[in-house]
């Protein structure tokens, strides 16, 4: 009786979680790795939308719905910097991989499809919201805008929107 195992099983259970766990932080490394690009670049730009805002509709523009308007469009830029960057990190990851010639990296581990799908995805959603609290907490920092009424529907609307755009990110790489 041979106690090696044959081909179609699987060594790690249901879930290789090892394996999961290993794809989420090679693709989170590889993001921080030019965090600059990654993360900063972002955030310069959120800066950028506010002060062209500032500019273009100047102290003319009233309060929205009893909330000064910069007040009023930061949480929409910041809510966009995370669910783009989410977008970004998924996409891009994938299709540098294919012009690079690396995609055998991502697909010859022992992976099936949804473990790629939930690690990809992810780290997509870390790249997400670590601009998000670089840009919330420098919006805070020199903007003055306070912290929301209700953080924890803020935090599932930010989790949810990044997971759906780094999926969306996913599909377009492919």
């Amino acid at each position: 009786m041979s106690t090696a195992q044959g081909m179609g099983v699987r060594r790690f259970g249901r879930v290789n979680w090892l394996g999961t766990c290993t794809l989420a932080r090679r693709e989170v490394m590889r993001f921080l790795n030019v965090w600059s690009q990654t993360i900063m670049a972002p955030l310069i730009n959120a800066g950028l939308f506010l002060l062209i805002f500032t500019i273009a509709i100047g102290k003319g523009r009233g309060d929205v719905m009893g909330v000064p308007f910069m007040h009023f469009l930061a949480p929409g830029i910041l809510t966009m910097t995370v669910i783009q960057n989410a977008f970004a990190n998924t996409s891009s990851s994938i299709t540098s991989a294919k012009v690079q010639g690396n995609i055998v990296d991502l697909l010859m581990p022992p992976l099936g499809p949804g473990e790629l799908l939930f690690g990809l995805a992810m780290a997509g959603m870390t790249r997400g919201v670590c601009v998000g609290i670089v840009t919330a907490v420098t919006l805070v920092s020199l903007g003055g805008h306070g912290l929301p009424a209700y953080p924890l529907i803020v935090l599932a609307y930010l989790l949810l929107g990044s997971m759906a755009l780094s999926l969306a990110g996913i599909l377009a790489g492919i």
